[in-house]
Formats: structure tokens, sequence, C-alpha cells
């Protein structure tokens, strides 16, 4: 659980699963990123890029809330409350004042499902 004012601000539906974005003290450039996904998520990954965005597919109950430069396959590991989790620590470009946007997309119940955005400041 994250608490302000250390979490980066989200955006967009929650629709399936749920990122959060902490800061890592003392390292301005690190962020922890972590996500909650439906039990029956079988494939995930981060998606990073410099512009938000909300597009919605015909068939997918999720809209694409980030435009996406970076596309990273993440592990899931499974938590104790019946849901998968992502957990990525990650190290930004050093250019202060530079945002970010993050969203993690993933594979359950047969469809793709994705989680609300981010939006990291550097």
């Amino acid at each position: 659980l994250f608490t302000a004012p250390v979490q980066e601000p989200a955006y967009g539906p929650v629709c399936e699963g749920e990122l959060g974005c902490q800061r890592v003290p003392n390292a301005p450039f690190a962020r922890v990123l972590v996500g909650s996904l439906p039990t029956d998520t079988t494939y995930a990954w981060l998606l990073g890029g410099d512009q938000q965005q909300n597009i919605q597919f015909p068939g997918f109950p999720c809209p694409l809330l980030v435009d996406p430069v970076v596309i990273l396959a993440v592990p899931l590991v499974d938590g104790a409350n019946g849901r998968k989790f992502v957990d990525f620590d990650a190290v930004f470009p050093p250019l202060p004042g530079q945002v970010w946007f993050a969203q993690c997309i993933a594979v359950s119940g047969g469809t793709f499902v994705g989680t609300n955005g981010v939006r990291i400041q550097t």
C-alpha cells in the first residue's frame, strides 16, 4: 500500500487490475512499479512511454492508457489474497522534470485486460 506524497499519481480507469508506483528514497530516478491483476492472469507486460493515451479497442474491456515506446514482459507472483502481482524496479533516464507514463496489460480469461496508468515525473 503506497501513501501520498511518495506515490506517483494514477490516471484512467482501474479496469481489471491496478498499478501503483513508489518513489525510491534517495534515488530520484528510481521507482518501484507494483501491479495487481486477476487470479487467472497468465502473462503480463509493463508498457512505458512519454505520452498518455486513452484508446478503447473493440472487444477489449480496458483502454490503452500509454503510447508504448517500451514493452517489457514481467513475471507474475501469486499474492496472498488470490490475485497475481507484478513487482518491477525501474531506473529512468536522468532527465529532471521529464514526465513518463506506464500501464500494465495482461492476458486474463482469454482476453487482454489492463490497469490504470501512472504518471511518473523525474
